[in-house]
């Protein structure tokens, strides 16, 4: 009635962040999130929750962050070292539970990169925004993982998806092409990925794979693939970017 659409125009609509937070709650073996933004503290602290639990969890986020997401980091970074004074800047909090999520060793925090044929690499940025848990239940559309995506006064619109028979062939389809060698022709794809019935073997070797990529980008070697793994409390911080520009 004109009452119920009245309060919603007030109230705003928050089935997307709610959706995300149920599943992650629900979450038994696997979550892997591909955006372009992932400060937001409440979902992050359940996504923790879930890796305590033995969530298998693997994050894709830009490798070249923007200048606002590398403003809130050097404010963040700036309360941590000379302390608080008033209120901590937009984001401290977002900052902290990212760097404690860094922590849990069953959480991956990657990039997505190329070899450039020079002996450098090119970043692949990561505008998408999609997030599976346990190859059963997905969602993608606009909204990033960020506060601004969640507030009431911001349109987004996402699709939430239930089911292995649809969810799991995304998710493969993803670990596949981000595990890919870079050489390999479109005429002649990689095979898909046994992500497994939970989607947790697929996170597995893809998290393996970053981690391997890290250590040959810090050695100045070709990277297999395309996803390369960085430090969760590092990010965005000028050490951060001396290593991966």
């Amino acid at each position: 009635g004109k009452e119920r659409e009245e309060e919603w125009f007030r109230d705003g609509e928050s089935s997307i962040v709610a959706g995300y937070k149920g599943a992650v709650r629900a979450a038994r073996r696997s979550i892997f999130v591909e955006n372009q933004h992932f400060f937001y503290a409440p979902l992050l602290r359940l996504i923790r929750e879930a890796c305590e639990r033995g969530v298998q969890v693997l994050c894709l986020i830009p490798g070249q962050p923007g200048g606002a997401v590398k403003d809130a980091k050097a404010k963040s970074l700036a309360v941590r070292r000379d302390g608080a004074s008033g209120d901590a800047p937009r984001y401290h909090e977002d900052w902290m539970e990212l760097a404690r999520l860094g922590q849990c060793p069953n959480f991956t925090l990657a990039i997505l990169a190329a070899n450039d044929g020079r002996g450098g690499y090119r970043h692949i940025y990561v505008h998408s925004k999609v997030c599976v848990v346990d190859a059963q239940w997905m969602t993608t559309g606009s909204a990033n993982i960020v506060d601004l995506s969640f507030d009431k006064d911001h349109t987004e619109v996402n699709i939430q998806v239930l089911g292995t028979s649809s969810c799991k062939p995304v998710l493969a389809s993803l670990l596949t092409k981000h595990g890919a060698k870079a050489s390999r022709s479109a005429d002649a794809p990689e095979r898909a990925l046994d992500v497994g019935d939970d989607g947790v073997d697929g996170i597995e070797a893809l998290a393996q794979l970053a981690r391997k990529n890290a250590a040959r980008w810090a050695a100045g070697e070709e990277i297999v693939g395309h996803v390369v793994a960085v430090d969760a409390e590092q990010y965005a911080s000028e050490d951060y970017l001396k290593a991966f520009t």
